[in-house]
């Protein structure tokens, strides 16, 4: 191989990774779904009517569907825990496997408490499908609960689970999904060949020149 073709094979490797380092570098994009609005509404008291979770059905964007986190606009007070549960909605109730779950607890106001559950490394849902965020209490004692939103969102409604089954709410809570687009890039194979054949056409330009220099 002349130097011009080692030239040629090192360009080209070196453009392949400046562009997978591009691409894996972007930020991603983000679409948040929902409403935290303190609008009226209320907020149920689950002690008092023993739900034992209470949530929102939601519906996944078409561009961005790798959740990431789940805020619930939520009134308790004392200290207590909580648990966010994630699964598909079979268009009466939850269904199939628990496909993610997150914790947190806090001091409440016994106010309006917003409740962050953030998802380690995010779950990838399907764009266009319908699944069920839950929320329940896991220790302490005292009034908990959703506020419900007097703002409609179009795409899903308030879902409370109780012992005798699902009940859907005309009203839907305070939450706010966040979403992302997976940005990490797999080169194929083959990418990963062109770019050792460029590194390695790069160090025989180097050697052909040492030894250029060494004979002049």
């Amino acid at each position: 191989m002349n130097v011009r073709s080692l030239r040629t094979s090192c360009g080209a490797a070196l453009a392949y990774a400046t562009l997978l380092a591009i691409l894996s570098s972007n930020a991603s994009a983000q679409t948040t779904i929902g409403d935290l609005t303190q609008n009226g509404g209320y907020a149920d008291n689950n002690e008092s009517f023993e739900f034992t979770q209470d949530g929102q059905m939601f519906t996944v964007p078409s561009t961005d569907y790798l959740l990431t986190s789940f805020v619930f606009s939520t009134m308790y007070e004392n200290t207590q825990s909580f648990l966010f549960q994630l699964y598909a909605w079979d268009g009466m109730s939850p269904a199939g496997p628990l496909l993610g779950s997150a914790s947190t607890s806090g001091t409440g106001t016994f106010d309006v408490d917003l409740l962050t559950f953030t998802l380690a490394g995010g779950i990838l849902l399907t764009p266009g499908s319908r699944y069920v965020a839950l929320m329940s209490r896991t220790a302490g004692s005292g009034v908990w609960g959703i506020w419900r939103t007097q703002t409609e969102y179009p795409d899903g409604f308030g879902v409370e689970i109780t012992d005798g089954g699902t009940i859907q709410r005309s009203l839907d809570t305070r939450f706010q999904a966040t979403f992302e687009t997976p940005t990490s890039v797999t080169p194929e194979p083959v990418s990963f060949v062109l770019l050792a054949t460029g590194l390695l056409g790069l160090a025989g330009v180097q050697a052909l020149r040492r030894r250029s220099a060494d004979a002049a």
